[in-house]
């Protein structure tokens, strides 16, 4: 999910990905780690960003099994350059997980590897 506006104006959380997997990915060149998103179904790219410091992240858990953060996503952009890249915009993202044990496991990734992203494998 992530956080925006509906058709109305009013704020809400608005699905992105069902049923998908949340993947972390570290460029050994500049050993910053990625969050990254596809669709199952159509393998359409719903998240990609780097973890964000824990200043600028605020991740939040607000149950056992919901995790909410904020991050700058180049999936997120409406408009494209000329080349079909997204330049990106900030937003607030939500997962949800099946179970408290998966979402523990994403909060300990998200952290091991928030802000410089220098932490080892």
């Amino acid at each position: 999910y992530f956080w925006g506006k509906d058709v109305t104006g009013q704020n809400l959380w608005k699905l992105r990905a069902a049923q998908t997997e949340l993947c972390f990915y570290l460029n050994k060149s500049t050993r910053k780690t990625r969050i990254i998103c596809r669709e199952c179904k159509t393998a359409k790219l719903r998240l990609n960003h780097y973890i964000p410091s824990p200043e600028i992240s605020r991740l939040n858990c607000k149950n056992n099994r919901l995790v909410i953060w904020f991050a700058f996503d180049t999936t997120m952009a409406e408009d494209k350059d000329e080349q079909g890249e997204g330049a990106g915009a900030a937003a607030t993202f939500c997962a949800k997980f099946n179970d408290a044990a998966a979402a523990n496991e994403f909060v300990q990734h998200f952290e091991k590897y928030g802000g410089n992203s220098q932490a080892q494998n």
